[in-house]
């Protein structure tokens, strides 16, 4: 089987086999007042450094030094291609203490390519409802008359901070894929945040944690906007990872593409 790839800075762009299509491959991650990512448009950050080191037909390296809001760290994405087998390998190295709100390797594909997808045991069609059905696993299968990908994490260090889910959406004319690492309930700081078309409201660790005293409020809010769609009102809750300086995470993520 030979996969078709299509590179742009140190990222797949555009990878096919038969009538099965992937789009703008990358990571992301995010604190209060930072949104980084390397395939769209990124707040609240300063790319000190961005180089890429590996340049082949089947293996790229992308290597940057990020100034976030709340943070400062080096990232190596690399991304290798095997036979049927395309993996994305991500490395965080802190430069100083830093937040994390997540932690995502990002696929994307056109709702072309499949009919439905598989998660934890779940069979979804695509609705483009924008609902994140997320789960702590490990993969996610999706499947049509072209074939089947099945998007599998091999690898991890989360710091013993975050929980390692997999999520599958149906945006309006895509499936997204992310594998992500959340952050643990206990140990880390609470956050609040709020968006609408008029501004932008994140509330501090000891604001948010006021909230929390509410009685069931936490488990309401958190994660809310995501589990609720593209009509729910964007409130949500989730918690932040606090890393010393010299800390590490990883995340890689393979996609087998199945004829």
């Amino acid at each position: 089987m030979t996969l078709i790839v299509d590179w742009k800075n140190g990222l797949i762009e555009k990878i096919r086999h038969k009538g099965i299509v992937g789009n703008y491959w990358g990571f992301e991650t995010s604190d209060r007042w930072s949104f980084v990512t390397l395939t769209e448009r990124s707040r609240g950050v300063n790319i000190v450094r961005d180089e890429i080191s590996i340049n082949d037909a089947n293996s790229q390296k992308r290597c940057l030094e990020v100034c976030c809001g709340e943070g400062q760290w080096e990232l190596e994405m690399g991304t290798t291609i095997l036979e049927n087998v395309a993996t994305m390998t991500a490395t965080v190295l802190t430069l100083k203490d830093s937040n994390f709100q997540d932690f995502v390797l990002r696929f994307v594909f056109p709702k072309e390519s499949f009919e439905r997808g598989t998660i934890a045991g779940n069979t979804y069609e695509h609705d483009a409802s924008e609902v994140y059905w997320q789960f702590p696993c490990p993969e996610v299968r999706l499947n049509g008359k072209h074939g089947s990908v099945l998007v599998k994490v091999s690898d991890y260090n989360c710091a013993d901070r975050f929980d390692l889910h997999m999520y599958l959406r149906a945006l309006k004319d895509v499936w997204v894929v992310h594998a992500r690492f959340i952050p643990k309930t206990t140990g880390n700081d609470p956050w609040i945040r709020w968006i609408n078309r008029y501004f932008y409201l994140s509330l501090s660790p000891r604001a948010s944690k006021m909230v929390f005293k509410i009685p069931g409020i936490r488990r309401a809010l958190r994660y809310r906007t995501e589990r609720k769609g593209k009509n729910a009102i964007q409130l949500q809750a989730s918690d932040i990872v606090s890393l010393k300086k010299g800390e590490a995470l990883k995340l890689s993520a393979s996609c087998h593409f199945e004829a």
